[in-house]
């Protein structure tokens, strides 16, 4: 597999071929006609932009009267068209977006001395609710015409040439709307398809699931570098929310470039400076104080402080730029206290972290542009889990730190062909330890009030690293219609050395403060007797405890072809095939590998202009997806800590009844497990088969119409199919369980172990339709983006591989029903107004009926709550018959955030006679202060515990206030 990976990124690279994860700049195209309706020639053509550097774009149009800017840095350009003979025409405040295109078409009247303009019916002169001329108005029939007309554009909310639904962002949109979490994460969950559960403590938007995807199925970029998590492929990096210039998020139809991603693509692109020194500052407060408590949330308290600096500009005009980011996050809070008062009141949690960004642009030549950054987010965590059911004692503090590095390079080496390639390094560290800093004493957990005390249980230090290199080449043909032809690779080499201990080496189970067992941690061994201090053959030495350290890594690879065709004799109608080649492996600490996948995707969507205007557009077609896996599946196969578990003997005092093994024996890819001889050993040669596994596949069929109504205002529908095969899943082979399924009766092997197949499992999937209704505008002083989306999101896995589905015929039959991220009815909008006082209103409406959970019962051989008795969101009532079972949906959730931003320039110019461009920022979260739950208790405890099942464990985030003030130059 080496071998073959290597042998196709040679390959790749002698092609000249490759994609970017996803783009980070734009394009503007179009068609420059006379007024006769001809396509127009030899017209000249420029682009310019604050956001650009190089200085102003200039294009020469061809015998087909088009136009193309390739490349274009997200942000508001001017498009001037001239010809010889025939009036100017200005387009202004034409806002260019990441991975789309603002599709023109330009009429170019004769000067005011020739014969009087004729324009055919399909070809207006001006766009419709657009000002033609310096006053806004159309010159009069029989006055003379101006020389120039200068036309204040809105931005395209409509792109007639790709098959992709989601939505783009600018900073304007972002920075005018309240984001409560002010990162990325929250930005992303404005858009429709794309289901996150609203944090009530407030610390952040988390991982989202798009379209029916797993938290861990979505791809996480920055200025095209991939930032995901190599472990566990979730989002790994934070930087200065004042930073973003532009945030794109893909949520289906996403062609063969992205087909190695399962779920939603979100890329940010960061600012790069300009021609002009440019200082941004700000700073945001909120605490306590200015938040309405209930009457038993007294002790509640928060604190959150941001500070934030940006700095831009040149070093040399029009050649190097520089931008540089800081921000500095320090958050304190707590939750209530225990409600009948049986556990210390929680320790508060204190997050603080630094986030800095180092960006250059270099525009050495008008055909070559080099872009560099570098990036940290270190981050320390004290308290970190803060529930209800753990003690002070038992929480934890967490360090971690990553650092970043990219250096892209842009070359247009003819004006057919666009040449990219980036080279990626990234590096993160997660350091898990005691809050008190203990690494001797043991965790205790009651199984009988479900509470954990005494000391935190993990020890943990990770590092994980991607190398990366990645290119694609674009080139235009002219043959047989109009041909985009996009071609490229992606290759990433991922590892993860890590170590992983437990404080005291155990964890000390008990019912209502009575001794149950004793679950003690080796690091290996061959024969459990060694380490049974009540065995005759009881030998120390060979009983090995402590920290293990292990170390695995991985090689991912994507080649890729697509074209984007339109057709010759249907010039309205684009076809966009594509095919995609996919290999990946990953290895575990004992250089075996776990997975190794050679696959290919196919791909074909279209993009049809209905009206031939540019604000009409049908989309739709057929993607699969793959999920090649990542590097926590290869950590699960090979060594682990082995846990060997035994439970008290009240008459002896000791801990050495009914002991067990778990954690020892993990094996891979055999549908019935591995093989063994007549000892119990595992015969050599069954216990790795990687070949056995299926690829995690997604199918999915999109069908969607978008309509521009007036200017910058569409309406649009959203249809979407996705279905989720063979999907990752562990299964314990090993024990054999009772009837009720709640503990065993005997091992296969003999042993008293657990033995795991990772496999990817046909009853492993999940189903996913969605239909979404929008709206949106994003021009003049309003701009708003609605949705409306009904969505069933249903399957048997989405948690992750490793949960007990297949592990026992009683439980599977249960794990069929709707996933946790299952929200029927999700209604938002957004957006923003500026009045004439220089103050700005935005808002954020967010509505969306429950989630399921669950009614977990107490497990005996696991020690925890973690079967069912009814299907997944549903309580059993009576045991004796399935007819009575209860939906289990959590409450509909209501937010309705508010922001009010008030310009002091021309207050600060009438009081001290100079402008001062200073904003004061009010927002206000969950305005209406609803309280409705978002987390219940689950575990179906016994009388007495802290929490019952179905107590309230978490509400809405309660009313809060939030002061900012911002500072620009």
């Amino acid at each position: 597999m080496r071998t073959l990976t290597l042998r196709l990124c040679l390959a790749s690279l002698l092609l000249a071929g490759g994609a970017l994860a996803q783009e980070r700049t734009g394009r503007i195209e179009g068609t420059v006609y006379d007024d006769d309706g001809n396509p127009m020639a030899g017209a000249r053509v420029t682009a310019s932009s604050p956001t650009q550097i190089g200085g102003v774009k200039v294009a020469t149009t061809g015998g087909d009267g088009s136009f193309r800017f390739l490349s274009l840095i997200p942000g508001k350009f001017t498009v001037r068209v001239s010809r010889k003979g025939f009036r100017t025409d200005i387009r202004q405040g034409i806002r260019v977006n990441a991975n789309k295109t603002v599709t023109l078409d330009i009429l170019l009247e004769r000067a005011p001395d020739a014969k009087p303009p004729r324009v055919p019916a399909s070809r207006p002169v001006e766009e419709p609710g657009i000002a033609i001329t310096p006053s806004g108005r159309k010159p009069a029939a029989g006055k003379p015409r101006t020389e120039t007309y200068v036309i204040t554009a809105a931005r395209p909310v409509v792109d007639v040439t790709k098959a992709t639904t989601g939505e783009s962002l600018s900073d304007e949109y972002v920075e005018s709307v309240p984001v409560q979490s002010r990162s990325f994460q929250g930005v992303a969950g404005m858009t429709r398809s794309v289901t996150q559960r609203r944090n009530p403590k407030g610390y952040g938007a988390g991982n989202p699931s798009v379209s029916g995807g797993a938290y861990f199925n979505n791809t996480y970029l920055v200025d095209g570098m991939e930032t995901t998590d190599p472990v566990t492929h979730t989002f790994a990096a934070n930087f200065n929310f004042d930073a973003i210039s532009d945030v794109n998020i893909m949520t289906g139809g996403s062609g063969a470039e992205y087909s190695d991603t399962a779920g939603g693509v979100v890329n940010m692109v960061t600012k790069s400076g300009s021609n002009k020194f440019e200082l941004d500052s700000s700073l945001y407060y909120r605490d306590d104080a200015l938040t309405i408590k209930d009457q038993d949330e007294q002790d509640l308290t928060f604190r959150d402080l941001q500070f934030n600096v940006n700095v831009g500009g040149p070093i040399v005009r029009d050649k190097l730029w520089y931008f540089t980011s800081f921000e500095l996050n320090d958050r304190v809070s707590t939750i209530p206290s225990d409600p009948n008062h049986l556990l210390p009141d929680p320790a508060p949690r204190r997050f603080l972290s630094f986030y800095w960004l180092g960006k250059l642009t270099w525009q050495p030549h008008p055909r070559h542009r080099i872009v560099g950054w570098v990036q940290t987010d270190p981050a320390l965590i004290s308290n970190a889990e803060q529930l209800i059911t753990k003690v002070p004692d038992a929480e934890y503090h967490q360090d971690q730190y990553g650092t970043r590095a990219t250096a892209a390079w842009e070359w247009l080496a003819t004006d057919k062909l666009f040449v990219k390639t980036q080279l990626g390094f990234g590096w993160n560290r997660l350091r898990i330890s005691p809050e008190r800093g203990d690494e001797t004493t043991p965790q205790v957990r009651d199984n009988g009030t479900g509470v954990w005390r005494d000391n935190y249980w993990r020890l943990v230090t990770d590092d994980r690293y991607r190398a990366s290199v990645q290119a694609d080449a674009t080139y235009f043909l002219d043959h047989a219609g109009k041909h985009e032809i996009k071609g490229g690779f992606r290759f990433k080499h991922e590892a993860n050395p890590s170590t992983e201990g437990r404080p005291g080496n155990a964890i000390l189970f008990t019912q209502f403060g009575n001794p149950q067992s004793l679950r003690r941690y080796f690091v290996d061994f061959d024969d459990k007797s060694l380490c049974d201090r009540n065995s005759p053959s009881y030998d120390p030495k060979e009983c090995k405890q402590g920290s293990l350290s292990t170390s695995v890594s991985g090689n991912r690879f994507i080649l890729f072809l697509q074209d984007r065709w339109r057709l010759p004799r249907y010039k309205r109608l684009t076809l966009i095939p594509g095919v995609a080649l996919h290999a990946a492996e990953t290895i575990n600490p004992e250089g075996e590998r776990v997975t190794s996948f050679v696959t290919a995707t196919g791909h074909l969507n279209f993009a049809w202009d209905l009206f031939d205007n540019g604000k009409t557009v049908l989309r739709g077609g057929y993607n699969q997806y793959v999920d090649m896996g990542f590097l926590a599946l290869a950590s699960f196969i090979g060594q682990d800590l082995i846990e060997y578990t035994c439970d008290y003997d009240p008459n002896t005092g000791e801990y050495n009844v009914n002991c067990r093994i778990g954690g020892q024996t993990r094996t891979v890819g055999r549908p019935e497990g591995p093989e063994f001889d007549s000892d119990g050993k595992v015969i050599p040669g069954s216990k790795f088969n990687p070949g056995a596994l299926t690829v995690p596949r997604v199918h999915e069929l999109t069908f969607g119409a978008e309509r521009e109504w007036l200017t910058g205002f569409s309406t649009g529908l959203d249809l979407q199919w996705r279905r989720y095969t063979n999907q990752w899943e562990d299964l314990e082979t090993n024990v054999i369980w009772n009837e009720a399924g709640d503990n065993s009766q005997a091992f296969k092997s003999g042993k008293s172990e657990f033995i795991y197949d990772l496999e990817t499992p046909d009853e492993a999937q999940r189903r996913y339709v969605s239909m979404s209704l929008f709206a949106r505008k994003f021009s003049g002083n309003w701009q708003v983006m609605g949705s409306y989306t009904w969505s069933r999101n249903e399957g048997t896995v989405a948690e992750g591989y490793a949960t007990t589905y297949l592990d026992r015929a009683r439980q599977a039959q249960f794990f069929e029903g709707f996933m946790p991220d299952d929200r029927r009815h999700v209604f938002k909008v957004g957006g923003w107004y500026r009045l004439p006082w220089d103050v700005t209103i935005g808002g954020n409406l967010w509505v969306g009926t429950g989630t399921p959970y669950d009614k977990l019962y107490f497990n005996a051989f696991f020690n925890d709550y973690e079967d069912r008795r009814a299907p997944r969101g549903y309580d059993p009532r009576d045991l004796s018959t399935p007819d009575d079972d209860e939906e289990l949906r959590m409450p509909t959730q209501l937010a309705l955030d508010l922001k009010v931003t008030y310009k002091l320039e021309r207050l600060t110019r009438w009081i001290i006679g100079a402008p001062i461009n200073l904003e004061l920022i009010g927002e206000v979260f969950n305005m209406f202060n609803l309280r409705t739950a978002t987390e219940y208790e689950d575990r179906y405890l016994k009388p007495g515990a802290a929490t019952q099942w179905g107590d309230i464990i978490n509400k809405q985030d309660p009313f809060r206030v939030r002061f900012g003030l911002r500072y620009r130059y």
